[in-house]
């Protein structure tokens, strides 16, 4: 469920905060409600994730005109996944800064005949049209 005042003091620029649950954010399938979180021009995103077996986090086409701020993920755990664990790509120096603080990374990356990224930490830049500079990613006290 929505809560449509949050939203609207987000994009209003009186709460510098956003909170991806305010956009119906479901921790199983985060996509849509992240992704909306993030457009909102939050100067903080914050939110719970629990990923699915198959893959882990995904942060991706934050590119050289935006959206800025940062996002934060803190004390997230990505454990048991087939894919890869944290994902990084197309992600501009210029953009948002992008903070993972106390997370682990358990386990992951456990099938080498996975259908995509294979690594429990991947960084990757697949469209070099979005971003000149790839940067602003912070790995602080995290365990893999």
């Amino acid at each position: 469920m929505k809560n449509l005042k949050a939203i609207a003091d987000v994009q209003s620029g009186k709460s510098p905060v956003a909170n991806a649950v305010w956009w119906g954010f479901d921790p199983e399938h985060a996509t849509e409600g992240l992704q909306a979180a993030i457009d909102s021009s939050a100067k903080r995103l914050l939110s719970l994730i629990r990923t699915p077996k198959e893959i882990g986090i995904r942060v991706s086409k934050i590119g050289d005109a935006g959206p800025g701020g940062s996002i934060e993920f803190d004390n997230c755990t990505v454990e048991n996944t087939v894919g890869y664990g944290i994902k990084v790509q197309e992600k501009s120096a210029k953009g948002a800064r992008v903070t993972f603080t106390n997370c682990n990374v358990i386990n992951a990356a456990s099938n080498r005949q996975f259908g995509g990224e294979w690594s429990p930490i991947s960084l990757s830049l697949p469209q070099p049209d979005i971003v000149q500079t790839m940067g602003g990613i912070d790995f602080i006290n995290c365990f893999v």
